[in-house]
């Protein structure tokens, strides 16, 4: 898996943002903590119909993937995010599923790429 056939550009926003690997390392880890409370809570606000507050986090969830060029699980949550504010609710429950089956496979992905580098997160 070099890095022109991985599937996140990783390389890229190191570079954007000016940072070594092992300080972006440390944003990812951030990142998968994040997400996965973002989600749990989430999974409640849908359970609740708390469609409000579940817009908020999930477009927190938007907002740091694009940040950290986690395109898929930004286009999920983008998806989602549209159908909440238009009060599109039939999808919810697995589009949540979606989002936190795609942050799996990003951990595990992710956490390969800083590994062939000799970095652990």
């Amino acid at each position: 898996m070099d890095g022109n056939s991985f599937r996140y550009n990783i390389q890229g926003l190191a570079d954007d943002m000016e940072v070594s690997l092992e300080i972006l390392s440390s944003l990812y880890s951030e990142f998968f903590h994040e997400m996965k409370m973002n989600l749990e809570e989430s999974k409640e606000l849908s359970t609740s119909k708390d469609w409000w507050k579940l817009e908020r986090v999930i477009h927190n969830i938007k907002g740091i993937s694009s940040c950290l060029y986690i395109g898929d699980i930004y286009d999920v949550s983008q998806k989602l995010d549209i159908e909440l504010k238009n009060e599109a609710y039939e999808h919810v429950n697995s589009d949540i599923t979606t989002i936190n089956n795609l942050l799996n496979s990003t951990e595990k992905d992710i956490r390969e790429f800083f590994k062939k580098d000799g970095i652990s997160i």
